[in-house]
């Protein structure tokens, strides 16, 4: 019997059917000659909410995984929805990176001396890759009434919101 009388008749759609998963599993690739991406991810746990009375100094971080060059990390601040200005590094901001083990890297972004000015929400962004990947926001508030830290937040969160970028923003 040939095969173009099996494909006329009521069994055609299963062997339609049975003949295109037999393919598929034979065809399987595991992927070990492919290129396999690695995924980027930002992570900052999500609602962090850091307190801190003016003058004194605080450190925010944002932890990055990547697969092979340490990327370069950015920092902003949220000025509206569509607004996120760059910080820069001057004599009151010190920006860095301390690469870790396992393809990660730590980025720091430090305030010397904290003014009012310095509060708002602030976000990390690996540079670099063909879509911004930012992290949470960072909540910054800064109070007299503010005594220590407080490290808040509801996950561990790995994070990789991408977005296109938009002129002053993320």
């Amino acid at each position: 019997m040939c095969i173009s009388a099996l494909l006329v008749g009521p069994w055609s759609d299963h062997l339609v059917l049975v003949l295109g998963l037999l393919f598929l599993l034979c065809d399987r690739d595991d992927g070990a000659d492919q290129n396999v991406t690695c995924p980027y991810e930002v992570r900052v746990r999500r609602n962090t909410v850091l307190k801190a009375r003016p003058l004194n100094p605080l450190t925010m971080k944002c932890q990055v995984q990547h697969c092979g060059d340490p990327p370069h990390v950015t920092w902003c601040k949220i000025m509206d929805p569509l607004n996120c200005r760059a910080m820069i590094e001057n004599e009151n901001i010190n920006i860095h990176q301390k690469e870790l083990p396992a393809n990660e890297v730590m980025s720091f972004m430090t305030f010397n001396k904290l003014s009012m000015d310095d509060q708002g929400q602030y976000r990390c962004k690996l540079s670099g890759s063909e879509e911004a990947i930012v992290s949470h926001a960072i909540t910054v508030n800064v109070s007299e009434s503010n005594v220590g830290y407080d490290y808040s937040g509801n996950n561990t969160g790995k994070n990789t919101i991408k977005s296109k970028n938009i002129d002053g923003c993320f």
